[in-house]
């Protein structure tokens, strides 16, 4: 299921609302590479308009958010996060406070508009006295979180569907 508007309210997670919940009604397309998918939902989400996309790469230095659900969590909120390289094809890295479970978050820029899909990063824990405990980097340390780029992420299936919904997004 895709779940809408599944966040915590003063410590305590919002009761979810049966609208909010939609089946997957198809796998438009996939990309073992990417590692990314393009689903399609059994119904329009009512009273929602999709966020504004951003064209192109961000740029080394460029503040970023992430939105995501790591673990399984209520909606999380890592913000300030840092671009540090953009010459990856496709992708970009950044520092942001992000955790396993994150993959698939949209990356946002300071417009609000959306940069990038999250996509893979550092290992987030580490055995200390037999426990797994969470590992903290500071910015500039280790070798930072992957995105793809939002135009690239759209693009997944349009060489078999260039008429599909995903690629009339594209900006």
């Amino acid at each position: 299921s895709v779940v809408f508007d599944f966040r915590a309210d003063g410590g305590l997670v919002a009761p979810l609302r049966q609208e909010n919940v939609f089946a997957c009604a198809a796998t438009r397309a996939i990309d073992d590479v990417r590692d990314i998918a393009v689903l399609e939902v059994d119904r329009v989400p009512a009273g929602r308009l999709p966020p504004e996309l951003a064209s192109g790469q961000p740029a080394t230095g460029d503040t970023l958010d992430v939105l995501g659900h790591p673990g399984g969590i209520p909606m999380k909120e890592a913000p300030d996060g840092v671009v540090r390289e953009t010459s990856i094809r496709d992708a970009f890295v950044l520092y942001v406070d992000a955790f396993a479970g994150n993959s698939g978050s949209p990356v946002f820029d300071g417009s609000g508009r959306v940069v990038g899909v999250l996509n893979r990063g550092e290992p987030d824990y580490e055995l200390i006295d037999g426990c797994a405990a969470s590992r903290r980097l500071a910015n500039g340390e280790g070798a930072g979180e992957l995105a793809i780029r939002i135009d690239r992420a759209l693009a997944v299936g349009c060489d078999d569907d260039p008429d599909g919904h995903a690629c009339s997004l594209l900006p």
